[in-house]
């Protein structure tokens, strides 16, 4: 699972969206170049587990793309007072945050189920 560790917040990139969301943290103050050389730093450790490489899951490369667009677009938002938002965006960082939502919800289970795997 990959954590973000950057100096002003450490742990999910999902927590980092909520955060920014209830403005407990502004975005103007984060470093979008830190969260993506966080980000490549992780991907650089997948690929080299135990000395072999490894190939990535694109899921995990989809997922990162999404929330660093959505990261962009709030900065952008944040930063350019004029700055206006289409229907679509406004829907995608809707949808984004109900994803979030939904994760934040069905992360417990997932630990369990992992659970319930490794003991069969």
């Amino acid at each position: 699972m990959y954590e973000l560790k950057l100096e002003q917040f450490t742990g999910p990139i999902e927590k980092l969206l909520d955060l920014i969301e209830e403005r407990k943290l502004e975005i103007t103050e984060l470093n979008l170049a830190e969260v993506t050389a966080d980000f490549l730093n992780y991907l650089n450790g997948l690929k080299s587990v135990n000395g072999e490489a490894k190939s990535i899951d694109s899921r995990i490369l989809a997922d990162f793309i999404v929330v660093a667009s959505q990261l962009l677009l709030i900065k952008s938002k944040a930063l350019l007072p004029n700055f206006q938002l289409t229907g679509e965006e406004e829907k995608d960082i809707k949808d984004l945050q109900s994803r979030l939502h939904f994760y934040q919800q069905f992360k417990p289970a997932m630990g369990h189920l992992k659970k319930l795997k490794a003991a069969l």
